[in-house]
């Protein structure tokens, strides 16, 4: 058994291994072969093999230099997304604070929900407005 770890740990050494794209191209492979689990159509059914065959093609490759450049490409296009969804969902299951951007250099601020009309100071430039926080 250490003796075929060994072989595999020496044949993986090199390889770029699992990024944030591959991560993504997982994602993306279960969820269409759950999708296209539900056609007849043979050829449909071949679909997600695109994804998971890009997958370990990146996975196994050496080529670093090209499977860095679209991880970063990922990351610049895509990798935005997941931050703003994750910070939209806590955002609105925050039951004690309401959010605010800052009209000069757009800042988000929370400040506590049930204040009423107050004055918010922006941390990070010190602009001041007004808002109703709710009664």
């Amino acid at each position: 058994m250490n003796n075929f770890l060994n072989k595999l740990q020496r044949f993986l050494y090199g390889r770029n291994g699992l990024d944030r794209f591959s991560i993504a191209l997982a994602v993306f492979y279960f969820i269409t072969s759950i999708i296209c689990s539900f056609f007849k159509n043979p050829i449909i059914r071949l679909i997600p093999l695109l994804p998971l065959g890009y997958l370990v093609f990146r996975f196994l490759s050496k080529n670093l230099t090209a499977r860095r450049r679209e991880n970063d490409w990922y990351i610049r296009v895509f990798g935005g997304f997941a931050g703003r969804v994750k910070t939209t969902y806590a955002r609105l299951s925050d039951t004690t604070h309401k959010y605010y951007r800052c009209p000069n250099c757009r800042q988000r601020i929370r400040v506590p929900k049930f204040k009423g009309k107050i004055e918010i100071c922006c941390p990070k430039c010190g602009t001041k407005f007004i808002r109703n926080t709710g009664k």
